[in-house]
């Protein structure tokens, strides 16, 4: 099996950190401003997963319970077929300044995605699905990607300290991202301890 990646990063044991398997698994409550460390496969999963669950539901959602002309609305697609292409290109882009149109059900939180790397987020993912990971988040509104980054520290108030383009001279630039908790999606580390185990018999 696997346990989740710590990084260090000074300030990484304050209590507002948490692991994704703290979300998703052992159903503990993230606040309203979020970061994600971490922009593979699991932290997308994660920010998705923020960005649609209101921890003020009683259950998740199941797939049968999602509202089927919800998503169709959401994703520009003609239910009736009546239009050219299945496409309902009107309700893509909002009539009065030409936006993409924000879909419904969000959990009203604001995520912060971060990843070391310089380059597209999910850039990683799958050639098949990657695409609807991205735009899924792209057209909440709600979170912002951000690449290049070096993690400084985690302050007292529980607020990450990062680094953008650190040793890039003007293009350097400290930031400090508030929220109200940071989850780790910094890939998993190997357990041995069945190893360690078998290897003293």
């Amino acid at each position: 099996g696997v346990d989740p990646r710590t990084p260090t990063i000074p300030g990484i044991d304050h209590p507002n950190v948490l692991s994704y398997i703290d979300i998703l698994k052992n159903g503990v409550k993230a606040g309203k401003r979020v970061a994600v460390i971490g922009a593979g496969g699991i932290g997308f999963d994660v920010a998705e997963f923020l960005l649609h669950h209101n921890d003020d539901d009683e259950h998740d959602k199941k797939a049968d319970e999602i509202d089927v002309d919800d998503f169709l609305a959401d994703w520009g697609v003609d239910g009736t077929n009546e239009s050219r292409g299945g496409l309902l290109m009107n309700s893509v882009k909002n009539s009065k300044n030409g936006e993409t149109s924000r879909p419904k059900s969000l959990s009203g939180r604001q995520i912060v995605m971060l990843q070391r790397k310089k380059g597209k987020l999910g850039n990683g993912l799958g050639k098949t699905t990657g695409w609807i990971h991205r735009t899924t988040l792209a057209k909440s509104k709600s979170v912002k990607m951000l690449d290049a980054v070096t993690y400084d520290k985690i302050d007292e108030d529980g607020n990450l300290h990062i680094i953008r383009n650190k040793g890039d001279g003007p293009n350097e630039k400290r930031e400090v991202v508030e929220v109200d908790n940071i989850i780790v999606c910094a890939g998993q580390v190997s357990k041995k301890d069945l190893e360690a185990e078998a290897s003293s018999i």
